[in-house]
């Protein structure tokens, strides 16, 4: 089925030029061109916007600034779009899909971890323990500092 949702990605996917940067007006102005759809009357913000969050999402275009946009290369635009420049040419130009998505979960997975790991720091270290603290409490405790240890060489 064809939804407006769908034509707006497949122009914008199709048409921009590889080394060329657009912005929203010229990317508008592209559909247009293409299409014959106007802004806010054949298409509205929510679908525009949802059209460039998937195709960021999918590594069909990559934001260079807020606002601003390259055309990507899907097979490696998820490990791209996150990466500055230089740290994309540590990496090859076409690897299989399946590899890509691993790496950006591990990515994510690895930026969560330090998220998480920061907080449970910053919490446990504003606990402090009364001389009589039950054995509960005390047994609490030391599963939480085995799980910062865990936390720590998962990290690693």
């Amino acid at each position: 089925m064809d939804t407006v949702s769908r034509r707006l990605k497949d122009v914008v996917r199709s048409e921009m030029q590889e080394d060329k940067i657009y912005n929203n007006e010229e990317i508008r102005q592209l559909i247009y061109e293409k299409t014959g759809m106007r802004y806010k009357e054949e298409y509205r913000e929510t679908h525009f916007a949802g059209c460039l969050s998937a195709l960021k999402k999918s590594g069909g275009i990559i934001q260079v600034e807020r606002g601003k946009y390259r055309k990507g290369n899907v097979r490696t635009g998820l490990l791209n779009s996150n990466m500055s420049d230089q740290e994309s040419k540590n990496f090859p130009e076409i690897m299989p899909e399946n590899e890509t998505f691993i790496l950006q979960v591990k990515k994510e997975i690895s930026q969560s971890v330090k998220r998480e790991l920061s907080c449970l720091k910053a919490v446990t270290k504003k606990i402090v323990l009364p001389f009589d603290t039950s054995e509960e409490d005390l047994q609490y405790m030391l599963k939480v500092k085995e799980l910062i240890r865990n936390l720590e060489e998962f990290e690693r």
